[in-house]
């Protein structure tokens, strides 16, 4: 599936470490040259943080506590594996 842009979850100090590592799959060729990356505080990019909700409310459901699965409703397909 083709990609031009990705959004990386921005850990301050240590995004150069995201872009050293995407020049070098440049490099050895493994990713398309025109490929770019952004770097976004987590809390403003609901792409980033949606699913770790999620996660939160399903762990919290395992344990007895529900509300929080329970609001969102169908949205949720939980497969047991």
């Amino acid at each position: 599936m083709p990609c031009a842009a990705m959004t990386f979850e921005s850990r301050a100090n240590l995004d150069a470490s995201d872009i050293a590592t995407l020049q070098l799959l440049r490099s050895r060729r493994a990713i398309e040259s025109n490929l770019r990356i952004s770097h976004v505080v987590g809390r403003d990019e609901p792409a980033l943080w949606v699913a770790d909700a999620v996660c939160g409310a399903i762990v919290q459901s395992r344990i007895g506590q529900p509300k929080h699965l329970t609001r969102l409703g169908g949205s949720v397909e939980v497969h047991v594996i």
